[in-house]
């Protein structure tokens, strides 16, 4: 059953749905009908050049100067992207604006307090600067986030130029303290590299010239100042500490190698969103040129039901109308016109069709050259549908008057074929055929499935188009007493000879009725007042009783072998097709992702992780979250190797660091005032604790399955004994420093092997340890001096991991973005190998690299092309006294004979039209020689006549043949449903060939005859005379084949096809 069910609720705005008569109202209006602006589109396409998006598949991230990363596009002239470079530039910016105002808050704030703290301790210097220099700089900075201005040059300077000064404050603040402190610079440091909004440059040479230099220098111009006398410093009064001098320099480096990196991964995610929109935009362009294939053969009710594996069967529609259009002065066209012109002309025509029929629900059954075949209520029941039909059919040729006047038409297509001007060959006039009736419709074929009507009310349609007036609508008295009345102008043609029918009335459709209906138009023209309705039943199509047709379901139970067969075909194809409502892109632009509604204290916890994560706010959205969360395994799955080496590397950087640290141990620690084996049990504590730890990790992450399975459980145990190996080392050898603190925490919160929760913890117990140590060895408790200290490292720890988390998100993200680009291209190329085995059925192959480019029209011509036409008689009464079940039957096995002759042959099938077949031999393959062409369309005819009683045994039921030889036009036209096409005097001659033959025998021009003659080959022969337009011609019947070239043809197809068939049997033995 084909289902036309539309349902009552997905109706559209501008539909008026009827809950009664379950009918929906779908309202058109006239300006939509009468719109040609795609022509003034299609032109400057033609015109223009075609700009496509900038192909970032040869991008790549690389570091200048070995850490500064760019993107570099590689072509034959390696060169920076500057596009890309500005577009992640204006990115970040816009990315950091949040966050940079945020920290600036809290500095403003901190440095208010500190400049107090000055006053308070007659700092006067320090005070003076923090106040009048650094506050009112972040104040700046606030105001600067505040404004939602786009990102610029000149802002990015001004920055710079803000960030250089204010670096150079906070390091002269530290001369007018008798003591500098670490924490100023480095907290000024982690601000301008981790939420300043400028560039990873720009950082680098602020925090290295105004920050980290000033500040060595403001301590090199104190005379009081030794490296020596800090490193032996082991007291609890305020006094320079080793911390004061080393740490600047250890977090510049720290801080600017997190910032690089930190800027890759942000490159790295950009440029992976970046190519996953590309390939989610070629995937739906692709996706969408498969589904427009598909739904051009099938229509989206029967696609719909073979999707949700209902039962097809063919149907018998009570009342539809049909409708053919042909262009009347085609053959005229053709022979004046170049063939780009001529397909240009078909070009116009179909596209113009094709947007009509998307308007008013008219379906597109099929073209067949020069004719447009449409149907109004199949497969979808619409009531009205003889009213469609003819605003339809008015509105055609309305169109095609309008084009024919178009600027577009005559200066591309009113050119002959030597290239002079040519009015009236531009100027189109086509004819449309009306018929009111019955058909069953359904699916037939096996290779490519196609839906098609037959039925009487199919032909009577096809003989009102070729009987009628060029420009003119004729239609049956069918269609005539079903259309509204007081609507339409009628014309009284009287009765006409239709063949198979003898005489019937007939009518001309000449417009709307002005006084009735319609206003005036362009001048001579009548069109509707008021908007058109299409009346779509939402009722499944059934014109038979239930139990009638379950009596036919039954009766067909047990389905034949070719139905099987071609379901089973049609289910695969359906099955190997994505769909644009299957496509689901699991990125944070499009999230389908269905969040638990979170209680209070989870909620809150969930607002601190995105608060503190400091990223852009679409790349922190609870969904985003949410599905990195999900992808966690995966992602720790897809980079293990990269941990790992990343864990090693941290691992032997942290001990040669250490190791280097504790050289100084030799240089500047005098034995002499260590009291007892002081220094020796250090010496071995330092060892075991620190050093020989840290070895025993390395060895451990080494192992692959070690790492992926107890990796995080390792590391944490290894750094949380070397975080007490440190704590008693600094204890017992340094006084506590905490310098050593801060460097073993700096390389806690990069292990980042484990949880980031549990590396700040692991920090946090260590300042605690600290802070006890401390109180424990100065009897009196810290001075301001340890306090402050011990905050500045609290600070520097809160800090970097932000940046960490921020770092960890980001690298997350990329790696998120390209296994997603990753699959993307990898469904691309399945959707365009998916399609292109589509237009392979459908096209030759030549011809489907140039639809896959988006080429049309595509127009070729041909020389000494033999074209075949085939036509049943008797099929229409044979059809009508049979069930379409057992009709479709009939079509699939007659399709499945005639299509394996035509592959034996290699012949062309161009298309079917109900039960008469399109051949061309020699196009699109015009390797053979014509005589040898005209000789295989000869046998492939015979072959086809012998092989219908073999699927058909009804006497009755014969089938005509005519051939001819000429030159053709080939290409693809239209808007949708791409077909090769063959047009030109030689197809309608080959087609009235069929017409005027007898059935039962193969109808041949003098043309053919002649080629066959010229190639020695030789056949039984009857000479035979027809009329065409008052000119007399010499044809032939052709009654037997005595050829030998063409017995040892069909002897070597015969073998070659053996051949197959035993080794395709010895296989299914061996298996």
């Amino acid at each position: 059953m084909l289902p036309s069910k539309v349902h009552p609720d997905l109706h559209q705005p501008g539909e008026e749905f009827n809950p009664d008569t379950g009918e929906c109202l779908i309202r058109i209006t006239p300006s939509r009908l009468a719109d040609l602006g795609h022509l003034q589109a299609r032109t400057s396409i033609r015109s223009a050049v075609t700009v496509e998006l900038d192909d970032l598949e040869n991008v790549s991230i690389d570091r200048s100067l070995c850490f500064f990363s760019a993107f570099n596009r590689h072509s034959k002239s390696q060169t920076c992207d500057v596009t890309l470079e500005r577009t992640f530039t204006a990115r970040a910016y816009e990315g950091r604006r949040t966050a940079f105002a945020k920290a600036s808050v809290i500095l403003a704030l901190a440095t208010a307090v500190r400049a107090g703290w000055a006053g308070v301790h007659e700092q006067w210097l320090c005070s003076v600067l923090l106040l009048a220099v650094v506050f009112p700089i972040y104040c700046v900075y606030i105001a600067f986030a505040a404004c939602k201005d786009a990102y610029s040059r000149t802002k990015e300077l001004a920055l710079v130029a803000l960030l250089g000064i204010q670096g150079l404050a906070v390091s002269l603040a530290e001369l007018g303290r008798p003591i500098p402190t670490y924490g100023a610079v480095c907290t000024h440091m982690a601000f301008v590299y981790h939420f300043s909004p400028i560039r990873a440059g720009f950082s680098f040479c602020i925090t290295l010239c105004c920050s980290l230099l000033a500040y060595m220098v403001q301590l090199h111009v104190r005379p009081s100042v030794r490296f020596k006398d800090a490193l032996e410093n082991e007291g609890c009064e305020a006094d320079l500490k080793l911390s004061d001098i080393l740490l600047p320099p250890i977090m510049f480096i720290s801080m600017f190698g997190l910032s690089t990196s930190r800027d890759w991964n942000m490159r790295q995610a950009m440029l992976m969103r970046e190519r996953m929109r590309a390939q989610r935009k070629k995937l739906k362009k692709a996706v969408q040129k498969g589904d427009d294939l598909l739904r051009s053969m099938l229509p989206t009710q029967i696609i719909d039901s073979l999707k949700k594996q209902l039962p097809l069967e063919p149907e018998m529609f009570e009342e539809v109308t049909v409708i053919f259009v042909q262009v009347s002065n085609f053959s005229k066209l053709c022979a004046r016109l170049a063939p780009e012109a001529v397909l240009a002309i078909l070009d116009l025509v179909y596209w113009e069709l094709d947007r009509l029929s998307d308007l008013l629900h008219v379906h597109k059954v099929e073209t067949v050259g020069d004719v447009y075949m449409a149907v109004v209520g199949c497969p979808t029941e619409i009531s009205n549908n003889p009213d469609v039909a003819a605003h339809f059919a008015l509105a055609a040729q309305a169109s095609m008057r309008q084009i024919s006047e178009s600027q577009y038409c005559q200066s591309n297509i009113g050119r002959s074929a030597n290239g002079e001007s040519d009015a009236d060959g531009a100027k189109l006039s086509i004819r449309i055929g009306l018929n009111t009736g019955s058909v069953t419709a359904g699916v037939v074929g096996f290779v490519m499935p196609r839906f098609k009507l037959v039925g009487d009310t199919v032909n009577v349609s096809s003989r009102m188009e070729s009987t009628c007036d060029a420009g003119r609508i004729q239609m049956t008295q069918a269609t005539r007493n079903r259309l509204t009345a007081g609507i339409f102008e009628i014309e009284d043609r009287g009765e006409i000879f239709v063949k198979g029918k003898d005489f019937m009335p007939t009518f001309y459709l000449n417009g709307y009725a002005q006084d009735e209906g319609g206003v005036e138009g362009h001048p001579g023209e009548v069109v509707p007042s008021n908007s058109i309705g299409v009346v779509v039943k939402h009722a499944l199509s059934s014109v038979s009783p239930k139990s009638t047709r379950t009596e036919v379901l039954k009766r067909s139970f047990p389905l034949q072998r070719l139905r099987r067969s071609s379901g089973r075909a049609m289910r695969n194809l359906i099955a190997s097709m994505p769909f644009l409502e299957d496509t689901e892109f699991t990125t944070h632009d499009n999230l389908t992702i269905s969040l638990a509604e979170p209680n209070y204290w989870k909620g809150f916890i969930a607002g601190i992780d995105r608060w503190w994560l400091m990223v852009p706010g679409d790349q922190a959205t609870p969904e985003m979250l949410q599905l990195l969360r999900e992808d966690k395994a995966s992602y720790l799955s897809s980079t293990m190797h990269r941990r790992m080496s990343r864990a090693q590397r941290c691992i032997v950087r942290c001990q040669i660091m250490l190791c280097a640290l504790f050289l100084l141990d030799y240089k500047y620690i005098d034995p002499a005032t260590m009291r007892g084996s002081q220094l020796a049990d250090g010496s071995v504590l330092r060892t075991c604790s620190i050093q020989v730890v840290g070895w025993l990790h390395m060895y451990l992450v080494l192992n692959k399955h070690r790492f992926e399975n107890y990796g995080e459980t390792i590391t944490a145990a290894l750094l949380s004994l070397q975080s007490l190996g440190v704590v008693a080392v600094s204890a017992t050898m340094y006084g506590n420093e905490i310098v050593t603190y801060i460097v073993f925490g700096q390389y806690i919160l990069f292990s980042t092997a484990v949880a980031l929760q549990l590396r700040v913890l692991i920090c946090c117990a260590m300042l605690i340890a600290y802070m006890v140590l401390e109180h424990v060895r100065c009897a009196g408790g810290m001075d301001n001096n340890g306090w402050e200290r011990l905050v500045y490292a609290a600070g520097l720890f809160f800090i970097t991991a932000i940046v960490l988390r921020m770092h960890e998100h980001l690298e997350h993200s990329a790696g998120y973005y390209k296994r997603n680009v990753e699959m993307k291209m990898a469904r691309v190329e399945q959707t365009k190998l998916v399609t292109s085995s589509l237009l392979a059925n459908l096209l030759p192959p030549h011809v489907v690299e140039l639809v896959s480019s988006n080429i049309s029209p595509i127009a070729e011509r041909y020389s000494d092309v033999t074209v075949i036409f085939t036509d049943i008689k008797g099929f229409t009464t044979y059809s009508s006294n049979i069930s379409p079940e057992d009709l479709f039957e009939t079509l699939n096995a007659m399709y499945a004979a005639f299509d394996e002759i035509i592959l034996r042959w290699g012949l062309h099938k161009v298309e079917v039209i109900g039960d008469a077949y399109f051949i061309s031999a020699g196009c699109p393959d015009n390797s053979e020689m014509p005589d040898g062409n005209a000789m295989r369309a000869v046998e492939v005819a015979l072959a086809m006549l012998r092989s219908l009683p073999a699927v058909c045994d009804d006497a009755s039921v014969q089938m005509r043949v005519g051939l001819h030889t000429g030159d053709v036009i080939a290409g693809v036209v239209g808007k949708k449903g791409p077909r090769f096409q063959l047009f030109g005097r030689t197809v309608e001659f080959a087609n009235f060939m069929e017409s005027s033959g007898t059935p039962g025998r193969c109808h041949i021009s003098n043309a053919t005859y002649e080629w066959l003659a010229k190639g020695g080959h030789d056949y039984e022969f009857e000479q035979s005379f027809v009329d065409l337009e008052n000119e007399r011609h010499h044809t032939w019947f052709v009654n037997r084949s005595k050829s030998k070239a063409a017995w040892k043809m069909r002897a070597d197809v015969l073998g070659h096809r053996t051949s197959l068939s035993s080794n395709g049997m010895s296989h299914a033995s061996s298996d």
